[in-house]
Order: C-alpha cells, then sequence, then structure tokens
C-alpha cells in the first residue's frame, strides 16, 4: 500500500499525499523546508528539511493549489483553508506579478526607444558641435576623420549631378534622371552614415568630458537620457532578481498573458504622445520676433528665420516633453543649430557656436488653437524621402512618356518601351534589396518605394510593351 503523507503549515494541515506528489509539490515551490511533515507510523511531526532528496535547491517563497485534508492527526486548532480562500489568493497572486509584467514591458519598451533613439539622436546632435569646434581634433581625430571623408564623397556625388550633361535628346535626358536618382539614393545612404559616425563622435565625447562637452542645450538631453535608462536598468534588474527563482516570472507572464493588452495599451500611448506632440507643436506654429530685428515663423514642420542678412528656411524637431525645438540653418559657412525653449510667453533661443548666449523672442501673432493633426510627414502624409524618390520617379517616367510621343516608328517605340521595362524593374530589384538588406532603415525603403510608386503613377495607362 502507497505511503501517505500529510504536511502543515500555519496551523493548516494538507494532503494525503503520495511519495512521488510529495517531491513534486516541493519542486513546484506548494511544499517548503518550514513546512512539517508526517506520515503513518511516524511517531511525531519533523521539518520537510530534514527528509532526504526532497528538496535540490531552495524553492520558491509561494504558494498556489495546495490540496485539502482527509486524513491527518491534528497539531493545530485552525481549519484547512477552504477551497475559495485558495482560488482566490492564487488570482491575487498572479494579478499581482501580472501587475509586474505589465511594468517589465513597459520599461523594457522604455528604455529600447531610450537606446535606438533617443541617445542616438542627441549623441549625433552633439557630434555635430564637436565636429565644428576645431579644439578637440586631436583627441578624436579618427572619428572626425571618418566624418571627414564622408562629407567630401558626398560633395563630390553633388558635384558630379551638377556636372553631368543635361543632354539634348530625350534618351539623354531619361538618362541622366536615371543617374540622378541614383545618386540621390547614394546621397541618402551617405547622410545615414554620417549621422551615424556623429552619434559615435558625440557618445564618445560625452563619455570622456560629461557635461562639459558642449553646451547646456545639446548636453542637457543626453544627460537627462542616460539617467532614464540607469534607473530603467536597475528597475530591471530588481525585477529579474525578484523573479530568480520563480518560473512564472514577470517576462514570461508579458509574453505569454498580457500581449494584447500590452498592445491595446501601446496604441493609446500612442495617441496620447500624438495629443501632447500636437499641443506643443500648436504653441509653438506662428510669428516670433526678437529685440535684434530677427523674426521666427514656425509652420508645419518647417521654420524660417527673416532678419536683415535675408530668410533661411529649413525643418526642426520637436521634444515636447522638455518644451524643445531644434533646428539647423546656413547661415554662414557651416550651418549652424539652433535649441529652443518654449517658456510661457516667449522661446528662449541658443546657437550651437554661441553657447551660453540666449536670444528671447515673443510671440508676434497668436498660437494655433489645438487639434491639428500632428506628425513629421508632408501634407500627402508621406516622409521626404518618400517625396524626394516620387518626384525622381515621375521624371523619369516623364521623359519616358515625351519618348513615346515622339517616337516615328515602331522599331522605335518598341526600344523605347524596352528601355522602359528595364528601368521600372531596376527600380522594383532597388526596393527589394533595399527591404531585404536594410530592414530597419526605413528612410531608404521609402526612398526606394517613393521612385517606383513615382515611375508608376506619372505612366499611368501608357502601355509597356
Amino acid at each position: 500500500m502507497a505511503e501517505k503523507w500529510f504536511f502543515t503549515r500555519d496551523g493548516q494541515q494538507y494532503g494525503p499525499l503520495t511519495a512521488l506528489e510529495l517531491k513534486k509539490f516541493a519542486k513546484d515551490g506548494r511544499l517548503l523546508p518550514t513546512d512539517l511533515l508526517w506520515k503513518e507510523g511516524m511517531p511525531t511531526w519533523v521539518p520537510a528539511s530534514s527528509a532526504k532528496g526532497l528538496f535540490v535547491s531552495p524553492p520558491p517563497m509561494e504558494t498556489v493549489g495546495l490540496p485539502t485534508v482527509t486524513d491527518a492527526p491534528s497539531v493545530a486548532t485552525a481549519q484547512p483553508t477552504q477551497s475559495k480562500d485558495r482560488l482566490v489568493a492564487a488570482a491575487v497572486g498572479f494579478k499581482r506579478r501580472a501587475a509586474e509584467a505589465a511594468r517589465c514591458a513597459q520599461a523594457t519598451a522604455e528604455r529600447t526607444q531610450l537606446v535606438n533613439v533617443t541617445l542616438p539622436r542627441a549623441y549625433a546632435e552633439l557630434g555635430r558641435v564637436v565636429f565644428k569646434d576645431s579644439t578637440r581634433r586631436t583627441e578624436f581625430a579618427e572619428l572626425i576623420t571618418q566624418i571627414e571623408n564622408l562629407l567630401s564623397q558626398r560633395s563630390q556625388i553633388e558635384q558630379e549631378c551638377k556636372a553631368r550633361p543635361a543632354g539634348s535628346t530625350l534618351a539623354a535626358k531619361a538618362k541622366k534622371a536615371v543617374a540622378d536618382a541614383a545618386a540621390l539614393a547614394t546621397t541618402k545612404a551617405v547622410d545615414i552614415q554620417v549621422y551615424h559616425a556623429y552619434s559615435k563622435l558625440g557618445e564618445a565625447v560625452y563619455q570622456r568630458l560629461g557635461n562639459d562637452a558642449g553646451p547646456t542645450a545639446v548636453t542637457q538631453p543626453i544627460s537627462m537620457a542616460v539617467a532614464k535608462r540607469d534607473q530603467l536598468d536597475e528597475e530591471l534588474s530588481a525585477m529579474a532578481s525578484a523573479a530568480q527563482d520563480r518560473w512564472l516570472t514577470p517576462k514570461r507572464i508579458a509574453v505569454a498573458t498580457v500581449g494584447l493588452a500590452a498592445l491595446a495599451i501601446a496604441s493609446v500611448g500612442l495617441k496620447l504622445v500624438s495629443s501632447d506632440d500636437s499641443g506643443f507643436r500648436n504653441r509653438l506654429m506662428g510669428e516670433w520676433r526678437s529685440d535684434s530685428g530677427l523674426t521666427l515663423t514656425f509652420e508645419k514642420g518647417s521654420v524660417v528665420a527673416s532678419g536683415q542678412g535675408g530668410s533661411f528656411k529649413a525643418s526642426y524637431t520637436m521634444r515636447p516633453a522638455s518644451r524643445q525645438v531644434f533646428f539647423k540653418l546656413n547661415v554662414g559657412p557651416e550651418p549652424r543649430s539652433f535649441a529652443g525653449t518654449l517658456e510661457a510667453d516667449s522661446l528662449q533661443l541658443e546657437s550651437s557656436d554661441k553657447a551660453g548666449e540666449v536670444l528671447t523672442f515673443t510671440r508676434a501673432s497668436k498660437p494655433m488653437q489645438s487639434g491639428g493633426s500632428d506628425d513629421d510627414l508632408t501634407p500627402n502624409g508621406k516622409s521626404e524621402f518618400y517625396q524626394n524618390g516620387y518626384h525622381a520617379g515621375k521624371v523619369v517616367a516623364g521623359n519616358f512618356r515625351q519618348a513615346l510621343a515622339s517616337a516615328t516608328s515602331d522599331a522605335e517605340r518598341a526600344g523605347t518601351l524596352r528601355h522602359m521595362n528595364e528601368v521600372r524593374a531596376g527600380f522594383q530589384n532597388a526596393l527589394a534589396t533595399t527591404r531585404r538588406e536594410y530592414q530597419n532603415r526605413q528612410d531608404l525603403i521609402d526612398l526606394e518605394t517613393g521612385k517606383l510608386d513615382g515611375f508608376t503613377d506619372e505612366l499611368g495607362a501608357t502601355p509597356d510593351r
């Protein structure tokens, strides 16, 4: 006859269990070393920790699903826990762990955003400032030389485009348009490499000099992001340590049971962020004037700076959480970066080449009412990279349309169609290659998609054979 084991905890008795069931309870954490064990024939109850081979490693300090008592000697006056109470306790425990899982997922997403987007962008801004400061050349010669080589490569591409003859025939014009589109794609790829090189330079300088690496407007976003990242690292590490002995960790719960809820929360969060961005942009939009005669006019996606030296237009980026706006203007031999902080009724503007010197602007027009859409796309909802590609594709296709319309023979028309299909196939292959080899480069994917769409839309119903 199989042995029947019983155990007790806090005056409550559980069992009977077979020896195999008892070992499983110990393995699952439902039996603790501090519990008391008894079976028929034993003179008294003994600690479970004294049972040889029962505990291989320290079990988790959690209890779920303990069996009810059917037959055991009384060791306390307390009554066994009822099934309803046990279910409630299990539900409360799972709810707590689910809350931990939700926070774990949220913290992980925040850290990913900081490490992959916020910090690289802030480092790149610092890198641009350092690159213009010749005093750092000796300390960071390798990184600065890398940036110079990339900028030289970009300049060479632009010069080649300008030097390329326009051509007198439609075929020559189409050939030039294809070459210009390819040069545009190459230029965008180099721009991305320059951005990453600036980011590496900024990170290296900040790690060595900290907040002394550049102007406060440039270093402060980095220090805030680094502090937040370190805080999240500590929080995630604490979660991992607390769940070290559990199989049902917050991370596993997040993956297994709250995935859909996390997606729902994320979608709501994106709407809230968009709403916050929209409110900040609406407050920023309009005309601002300084005592020095300089005027800034913010529109959706662009800012125009006007003064005695003329007017300059540039795109801008925002950080609504810190009420900051950033843009770059070609107002001298080298582009100058500006960082503005929006106060209650003023805009405090600081230039990257004049650290500590702040120019105050006051509003000259009423702010836009809230409720407008907020995105960094063009009015038709497409990115700037897509628009550039789309325009290039339309130019190429337009030349083919003219060539087809002016064809004087079937052979000439057939040759033009063949060339047109080759170009279309080239655009399709370029898009497929970009999606395969640059999966995380949405800007390059948008560029190639725009070229193919522009080419296709411009041709419309034009036969391809």
